[in-house]
């Protein structure tokens, strides 16, 4: 007596046969999560890129260590130290400059070995020393003065805000004049 086999035991063999012919992993599939992958890379370089460059234009533009780069009572730099530094570091490359590095309330042996370490630290990427100048002065740079600031924004805060005409609200253009706020 000879036995048939199950119909689903025979489609069942078919599809495992099948399977195994063709290529090996399913290429479609890694395909599609090397494209997932990629988006969400992208995504989060588009999203973190601006923050990152607004933070180097800032320490740039400062030019300067404080306090809270360094470790407590040390003169080693801190992470956000050693990020700052290097920023630093490659805005200084090409022309040189200073950096402000103002004595907070350590002692001057602590400032002086904290100015060493930042100097030890620029010529370690590359800047030389007579390129660079530490100094301790209280940071600035090329903004407003303080009075000038506090006079513009009296001036803004009493100019009259000006109306548009009732023809100009509908037609989308404006006619602000900015000649009252310089």
């Amino acid at each position: 007596m000879r036995h048939l086999p199950h119909p689903g035991a025979l489609a069942l063999a078919t599809l495992c046969l099948l399977g195994c012919s063709g290529p090996r992993g399913s290429s479609t599939y890694e395909t599609a999560l090397a494209a997932d992958d990629a988006q969400q890379l992208a995504e989060t370089r588009f999203r973190e890129e601006p923050f990152a460059d607004q933070v180097r234009q800032g320490v740039l533009r400062q030019r300067a260590l404080f306090d809270h780069h360094f470790a407590p009572d040390t003169a080693r730099l801190t992470r956000l130290g050693e990020r700052d530094l290097a920023i630093l570091a490659e805005g200084l490359r090409e022309s040189g400059g200073r950096i402000a590095l103002p004595r907070g309330s350590e002692s001057e042996d602590l400032h002086a070995a904290r100015a060493a370490t930042v100097s030890a630290a620029l010529a370690a990427r590359g800047i030389a020393p007579e390129q660079i100048a530490v100094e301790t002065r209280p940071a600035s740079g090329p903004g407003v003065a303080s009075i000038d600031a506090l006079m513009i924004r009296a001036r803004i805060s009493t100019a009259p805000m000006p109306q548009l005409a009732p023809s100009a609200q509908n037609s989308g253009t404006s006619t602000t004049p900015t000649s009252n706020l310089q």
